[in-house]
């Protein structure tokens, strides 16, 4: 066993299914994606800590998500194997990669060209056919306002409703983001029910760093 394989299942034990993560095929998920291969080499030594990464992207800074916020998010999203998932501005492809082995499609949704070509590389080497990728501004909407998805997972913090994606929801459809409101970090989770979207918080979490959400205006990702 590598030492790599060792410090994912030390992180599966120690970060994750002590802090509420029950499901199984999440579990399982987590200890077969090799999170190293989709972190930058200077910080690959540091894949498994259990606090979140600080990577550069393009000119700006964004934080990755600790291990734990990670998995509540999945969790919540109550992934199908039936789903099609978008997921807008994850940085790297460690959680695409992740929700491939629970959901049928992941879409991958940014705005840095050089960063999604570099990830469809990563994805070709690994031998994983069902992660797309598409470019376009964060602020205005998915690129296509007529696609539909199961689950929307939004990375980072955003300081205000992510309602520019509820169009993209199908009926039953669950979006899950981290939201900065009234001074508190917290998940949220949205549901698309008899086509109305309705949300509500999950729980509070540790202050997340916003270095780049202080650099957008409008609709805002750290």
């Amino acid at each position: 066993m590598s030492d790599f394989s060792i410090l994912r299942e030390q992180m599966v034990d120690t970060q994750i299914r002590p802090n509420g993560i029950t499901e199984y095929h999440l579990i399982s998920a987590f200890l077969s994606v090799p999170k190293e291969v989709y972190v930058p080499s200077s910080l690959r030594k540091l894949a498994y800590i259990d606090t979140e990464l600080t990577v550069s992207f393009g000119k700006s800074k964004r934080s990755l998500h600790d291990p734990r916020a990670l998995a509540r998010m999945m969790q919540a999203a109550d992934l199908q194997k039936e789903d099609s998932v978008l997921e807008i501005a994850p940085t790297i492809g460690y959680s695409a990669a992740v929700m491939a082995q629970l959901a049928a499609t992941v879409t991958i949704y940014d705005e840095d060209k050089k960063t999604l070509e570099a990830l469809e590389k990563t994805f070709v080497e690994q031998e994983i056919a069902t992660i797309f990728t598409a470019q376009g501004d964060l602020d205005k909407g998915y690129q296509d306002s007529d696609a539909l998805f199961n689950v929307i997972i939004i990375h980072g913090a955003i300081g205000t409703s992510p309602e520019i994606y509820f169009s993209n929801l199908a009926e039953n459809g669950r979006l899950i983001c981290i939201e900065v409101e009234a001074g508190r970090t917290v998940l949220k989770k949205y549901e698309k029910i008899e086509g109305y979207v309705s949300g509500q918080v999950l729980e509070t979490l540790p202050s997340f760093s916003n270095d780049f959400l202080a650099a957008k205006q409008g609709f805002e990702f750290s």
